[in-house]
Parts: structure tokens; sequence; C-alpha cells
């Protein structure tokens, strides 16, 4: 997964809180090798206190993790991956951790889901083609 956050300029002071516009995807089904498009729309302050994670639930029990990282501005953050197998359902979660109020519960900023359909003609293929990572543009 590549991950970029676009920044959107803002200023907020005060207590961290998390605030969330929600989560989409620029479409509801992909074929294998079409690029998926997840956006998370963030109206928190930035603050070194909070720390962000996205999960993808498989639809073959497995769950993609990353950690976004903390201190991540008002904006629009965006993860591209592409599409592959299993074919299903992936449900993504976007949480983050308070460590100003409580370093161990979490809480859910958003969540959307999308679906993989296998190509015609095509066998079950394999996980391998898959990169982890991200880059922050700012």
């Amino acid at each position: 997964m590549v991950f970029t956050i676009m920044l959107i300029a803002g200023l907020s002071t005060g207590f961290p809180r998390v605030l969330a516009d929600g989560c989409w995807t620029d479409k509801a089904t992909y074929a294998y090798g079409d690029t998926i498009t997840i956006f998370v729309s963030l109206s928190s302050p930035a603050s070194n206190s909070l720390s962000y994670s996205l999960y993808i639930d498989m639809p073959d029990g497995t769950r993609v993790t990353e950690q976004l990282g903390n201190n991540i501005p008002p904006g629009t953050l965006s993860v591209s991956e592409t599409a592959g197998p299993p074919p299903g359902q992936r449900l993504v979660t976007v949480t983050y951790t308070n460590y100003a109020t409580d370093p161990v519960a979490t809480g859910v900023v958003a969540t959307c889901s999308y679906s993989v359909g296998r190509p015609a003609g095509r066998g079950r293929g394999s996980l391998d083609h898959w990169r982890l990572g991200y880059h922050v543009e700012g």
C-alpha cells in the first residue's frame, strides 16, 4: 500500500480530540489490477498524542495493518493499493489512540468498505505482489 497524506492548512487549540468527516473509496467494486483509493477526512487538530492506524479486514479473515503515525493535521488522507486476491468484500477501519488520556484504548475514526472481484478465467493468484509502505507529502 502507498499512503499519501494531503495536508489542508488549519489552526486549532485545546486538548486533542478526534473528529472525522468520513471514509470512502473512489469506486465500490474493483477488478484485479485496478488501483484502489481510500480517502479518510480528519478534522482533528494535529497532536503528538493522537496516533492513527488503518486496518483492512480481508474476506479470508486476514487483516492488513498500517500505522499511519501521529501529529497528522486536519485534511484528507488517501491510501492506494493494487486490487488482488482474495476476491470479496473488504472492511476498512481507521482508528486512533490518544496517548494523553489512555495509551491502551483505541477509538474508531471512520469505516468504509469495498469489493474486489476475480477476473474472468483467472485462478486464485497469490498475495506476493502486495507492497506496504507510506509516503507523506507536505
